[in-house]
């Protein structure tokens, strides 16, 4: 549980970040601590640490949005991995942390 408050608590400092720049890509309550638990409990939710502190989270797995049905995409008919939920604590952001 202290993992999961961790988590929710460095996403919602991301939106506030995402927010006070002008970007509402994440709205209203979204991610709520539900989809961070299930991230977890599905075991595609990853964390970035420095020093031994979760400084950033991402989930990366098979589930894709319906919208992208739509898109024709170079390789139809592999399985592919997608990324959601890319946060990076606002305090360690613009150190590189998110591109390696």
């Amino acid at each position: 549980m202290v993992l999961l408050k961790k988590l929710y608590q460095i996403y919602l400092n991301g939106k506030i970040d995402l927010e006070n720049n002008g970007i509402y890509q994440w709205t209203d309550n979204y991610p709520t601590i539900s989809i961070i638990e299930n991230d977890l409990r599905k075991n595609v939710l990853y964390t970035l640490k420095s020093n031994q502190k979760i400084i950033g989270a991402i989930n990366i797995s098979e589930e894709q949005e319906a919208k992208y049905e739509s898109i024709k995409w170079e390789f139809n008919n592999s399985k592919v991995l997608v990324i959601h939920r890319l946060v990076i604590d606002p305090k360690y952001q613009k150190k590189g942390y998110a591109q390696n």
